[in-house]
Order: C-alpha cells, then sequence, then structure tokens
C-alpha cells in the first residue's frame, strides 16, 4: 500500500508557516526547501508545530520538525498526524483556567 501525497492545502499551509516565521514570502519556499537551511532554530521550530496545530488543527511534534524538515516532509507528517485535541478554555479573571 503506498500513501497518498500529501494535501496541497496541507503543504501550501506550510510553505506560508515556513514564510511568516522565516521572514520570506511563500514563493521563496519551495518542497524540498529545508527550515533550518532557510534559517529556521529550534525556537523557530517551537513556534513552527504549534502554528502548524493551530492552524491545521493537527498534532505535530516538534521532533518532527527536525525529522522531517522540508515543506514536503511535513506534510507527509500532518498527513498521518491525529487531529490536534481542543484546548481547554479559560475562564476570564482566572489564571488556572478552572
Amino acid at each position: 500500500m503506498t500513501a497518498e501525497p500529501p494535501a496541497p492545502a496541507a503543504a501550501a499551509a506550510l510553505r506560508e508557516l515556513f514564510a511568516e516565521l522565516l521572514e520570506l514570502t511563500p514563493e521563496q519556499v519551495g518542497p524540498e526547501d529545508d527550515f533550518f537551511h532557510l534559517g529556521g532554530n529550534s525556537q523557530l521550530a517551537i513556534r513552527l508545530a504549534a502554528r502548524v496545530r493551530n492552524r491545521l488543527q493537527v498534532k505535530l511534534a516538534v521532533a518532527d520538525v527536525f525529522d522531517a524538515p522540508t515543506v514536503a516532509g511535513l506534510a507527509d507528517r500532518v498527513a498521518q498526524a491525529p487531529p490536534a485535541a481542543a484546548l481547554p478554555k479559560r475562564h476570564a479573571g482566572n489564571a488556572t483556567g478552572l
């Protein structure tokens, strides 16, 4: 059984996220460009994983960014990632969220 190709929407979103974090345009980010070779670092990788969760609603670990640092590689991970659980809502005036 072969894996399905990553959804074009996920790849496009990842290109946009790479560009946002690295202060590039999406046109400057290709499918095989490495996040770290484009200027990414560990702090930006943490932000990338968080933004992927928010925008694409999937669980993507920071380790995935290190293991598959290209748009194409991460799009494959996104296609296989479980859905992100909704974050608990915080109540106004209650820092603990209870």
